[in-house]
């Protein structure tokens, strides 16, 4: 059974459904170990999700927690007619564009002015991430080169790419064109594929180096000493 076959199953087992339903009641009814136990099955999860809109770690711990506090504060708002993850996942995201909104609202403002009407066919001529670079990289490393890009291009690839909005609910949502969204896809995407394809080359190039130290030190350590020669003088 693919990830996709089992994913789909959990969210339409009754079973499942009807203990995210206990559980949010028992949430909502101050129960201390069911708060605790909605903190540790989903932290993990949007923790991940504010690691990805952030720019670095302390940022995303701060839009964690704060997003955790705005969860419990709106869980009645979950009619429990659909997955409580994928709620959870939506107001996170939301929560987290409405912070960067805030505190970087030039981010939407330059969105707008540096990209709109500009010739958008060169994005059909964007090629593919380079499979085997990705493979080379942990989760980490991945999730660090997303860090690295700039604001507007990071959020337009984690709504597209990861949580998998449309290029027309992405305008809606930062409120910016179609065209924008896509270009900014496509220009993140450039990015970072550049970066994964450096970083390829630059482990290759490390690890050339240690094989080739190791091959002299190898080569040292078998090379015969020169015999001492004993003084037999008086």
């Amino acid at each position: 059974m693919s990830w996709l076959a089992r994913w789909l199953k959990k969210r339409q087992d009754p079973q499942n459904h009807q203990n995210e339903r206990s559980l949010v009641q028992a949430c909502l009814a101050g129960d201390e170990h069911a708060l605790q136990q909605l903190y540790e099955r989903y932290a993990p999860i949007l923790y991940g999700i504010c690691l990805r809109y952030a720019s670095h770690d302390l940022e995303a711990e701060d839009l964690f927690h704060d997003a955790f506090i705005h969860i419990l504060r709106y869980l009645n708002k979950w009619k429990g007619s659909g997955s409580l993850e994928g709620w959870l996942r939506r107001v996170t995201v939301n929560f987290c564009l409405g912070r960067l909104r805030q505190r970087k609202p030039e981010i939407f403002l330059s969105t707008v002015q540096n990209e709109e009407g500009e010739n958008h066919n060169w994005i059909e001529q964007v090629a593919d991430d380079e499979p085997d670079a990705v493979q080379q990289l942990t989760a980490d490393e991945l999730l660090h080169l997303v860090q690295r890009l700039p604001d507007g291009y990071r959020l337009v690839f984690n709504l597209y790419v990861i949580e998998g909005y449309s290029h027309r609910e992405i305008a809606q949502k930062l409120g910016i064109s179609e065209g924008t969204s896509k270009s900014q896809l496509a220009r993140a995407r450039h990015l970072l594929r550049q970066w994964i394809i450096q970083y390829h080359q630059q482990k290759q190039t490390q690890a050339q180096a240690k094989d080739r130290q190791q091959g002299r030190n190898a080569t040292t350590s078998a090379t015969p000493k020169p015999a001492r020669v004993k003084n037999t003088s008086a």
